[in-house]
């Protein structure tokens, strides 16, 4: 276990990265920046992204290099963390590298799909190649899906993926391949934390299941609403993991005819303690739920664990927004048109 000064230490240094993150006069300014150049410039002179940005020619930056750039602050901020506190940070940054090969996937996999495989190195992670046993830019050179799965032979991928082949210039299964992914890494997740033995195992357990059912809210209702999908098939794309919603309120969500109704049942069981879901947009409703239930768990929480997973989600929502500024600035899109996605100001 972890001696009480280094936990504490641990947790301060946490709570000092969140108070560094972007204020509200940071995104009145972002937003009202016109080009991804000025943003960059910004971001470099005045905000926690200065030291990755340090050695960048923002007049010249493209907006996937930035969000790259970015992402690679969260992961160093994330590795500074975890080499603090090692009775847990190995387990973490095991989790991490996980979650950052399984997004890395399905980025391949999309522009795959979409017959474009080239497009994935132009836009890889370098920052991240370097912690991942996957060779990325091998990756980018596949050009079946067979070869895919071949390619992924030493790493847990390769079961997962394999039952997903199609001949070549069908379809991928996208959802399925998403939602087995994603099945794998909140079980290597739970499993981490169980053999872990830290405290606040339950809040974190807590924490994640919450995530996870939130997913799952998604899921039900996007599958009902835009893919008229039936039960069976959205139970075979669900995590299996509940938090505040009971087996019987599942049960009516997944049997509702409308995705109304199934909106309704999430307010039952979140009680709007967090959202009121007036807004129809479902994953910005799962996320403000989230955002709020991790920004207070930050604060009052006395375990690092509890705080170094809150942080994570909460810097990765951070550059989400940022994201999302930067493409409204490319595509010269009005920000009252463009509001409602960031989560700042939900």
């Amino acid at each position: 276990m972890l001696s009480s000064y280094a936990s504490n230490s641990v947790l301060t240094k946490t709570r000092s990265k969140f108070g560094k993150m972007l204020k509200s006069d940071d995104y009145k300014a972002l937003v009202a920046m016109s080009s991804v150049s000025d943003i960059a410039a910004y971001l470099k002179s005045n905000t926690h992204y200065r030291d990755v940005l340090k050695n960048v020619n923002e007049s010249a930056i493209h907006r996937g290099n930035l969000e790259f750039l970015l992402r690679s602050q969260l992961l160093s901020d994330f590795a500074e963390l975890c080499n603090f506190e090692k009775s847990v940070g190995n387990h973490f940054f095991e989790f991490i590298t996980a979650y950052g090969e399984v997004n890395e996937l399905l980025r391949f996999i999309r522009y795959f799909n979409a017959g474009q495989p080239e497009k994935y190195l132009l836009n890889m992670p370098d920052f991240f190649d370097k912690h991942t046993p996957l060779d990325l830019v091998a990756m980018s050179q596949v050009k079946t899906y067979s070869q895919l799965v071949e390619f992924l032979n030493h790493s847990p991928y390769q079961k997962l993926l394999s039952p997903f082949e199609v001949k070549d210039g069908e379809p991928l299964d996208i959802l399925n391949i998403e939602a087995e992914l994603y099945k794998y890494l909140y079980k290597l997740l739970f499993k981490l934390i169980d053999s872990s033995l830290h405290a606040g195992k339950e809040d974190l357990i807590n924490i994640y299941k919450m995530n996870a059912e939130l997913d799952n809210i998604r899921r039900i209702y996007r599958g009902k609403k835009y893919f008229g999908l039936s039960k069976e098939v959205i139970i075979s794309q669900m995590l299996p993991y509940q938090y505040k919603i009971s087996k019987r309120q599942l049960d009516k969500m997944l049997s509702a005819d409308k995705p109304d109704e199934v909106l309704e049942i999430v307010k039952q069981a979140y009680r709007s303690k967090y959202c009121d879901f007036s807004s129809s947009n479902i994953d910005m409703n799962c996320y403000i739920i989230f955002y709020k239930y991790i920004s207070k768990k930050l604060r009052y929480t006395k375990y690092s664990s509890v705080a170094m997973a809150c942080y994570f989600y909460l810097f990765d929502y951070e550059i989400k927004d940022i994201t999302t500024i930067i493409e409204g600035a490319r595509y010269k899109v009005p920000f009252d048109e463009y509001k409602d996605l960031i989560l700042f100001y939900s």
